[in-house]
């Protein structure tokens, strides 16, 4: 409805209206209106005022993978003991189909959201129950950092790794390998760079050569913002390639002599 002007539908008596669902009117004071017919140009005032509750409206919040969101959402718990504040994927909030993200309670007007898993525009949307329904946008929000990656690097050759999607990058950024994310555990494989930081373009990330390790291990990408941030994301997986380096061969003259590799064997090695 119009913050100016209230068009009521009448329901049942005479005394009830329905006012509709507003999606897009700020907090305010609003005065209560009435006239005896919708011919009429004479509006009368009713007595007092209608505190009309509404959370801060046209944000526009950014944040790092893996790194949570705290929002002040305005001055509502006096009137109001329960909202949700919800992030979907999508062109408008509510709207059928989209993806729903995040979904957090406000407590005391504020409200923390994340960490996001990976970089996206969203829209930030709100209820004032946690059954919606979530029609009103007050924000968007957008997600720095890398798209999901999958890595294929061999023993013995140069292994650069490339971020082909995704927004935000700077020169901070760091990526390492690890058997997990989070807690720096830094993948034990000779020649293979525990951290490496972008080349000139930003995306691509040198790290070395691999020469010895456990090839059937499950390796993480790790990514940081800076090298200063407290969580790294986790972006995506590593498989190496090349033999297992558990061969033992016994051989002598005059006989056939075979040897077996396992691991992840690179086809025509």
């Amino acid at each position: 409805f119009s913050q100016t002007k209230v068009f009521s539908l009448e329901i049942g008596s005479k005394t009830s209206y329905y006012l509709g669902i507003a999606v897009n009117v700020a907090a305010a004071d609003l005065f209560v209106c009435w006239r005896a017919s919708p011919s009429s140009d004479t509006w009368y005032l009713l007595g007092g005022t209608l505190p009309f509750v509404a959370p801060e409206l046209g944000r526009s919040e950014e944040v790092v993978v893996s790194e949570t969101l705290s929002l002040v959402v305005g001055d509502m718990s006096t009137h109001m003991s329960t909202s949700v504040v919800r992030v979907e994927v999508g062109h408008s909030c509510g709207a059928d189909g989209n993806e729903v993200v995040d979904t957090a309670d406000v407590v005391d007007d504020e409200v923390t959201l994340g960490a996001f898993s990976r970089a996206m525009s969203a829209l930030i949307c709100w209820s004032s129950s946690g059954a919606g329904p979530f029609l009103v946008k007050i924000g968007e929000l957008r997600v720095i950092g890398p798209e999901a990656v999958v890595v294929e690097c061999t023993l013995g050759t140069r292994c650069l790794l490339s971020l082909a999607g995704g927004a935000g990058f700077a020169d901070t950024n760091e990526i390492y390998i690890g058997s997990s994310c989070g807690q720096d555990s830094v993948a034990n494989i000779t020649g293979l760079a525990t951290a490496s930081v972008p080349q000139a373009d930003l995306r691509t990330y040198d790290l070395g050569t691999p020469t010895r390790g456990d090839t059937s291990a499950l390796l993480r990408v790790c990514w940081k913002y800076g090298a200063t941030s407290a969580m790294s994301a986790d972006v995506g997986s590593l498989v190496l390639r090349g033999p297992l380096q558990t061969v033992q061969v016994n051989c002598g003259l005059g006989k056939d002599c075979l040897i077996t590799l396992l691991g992840n064997l690179v086809q025509g090695s």
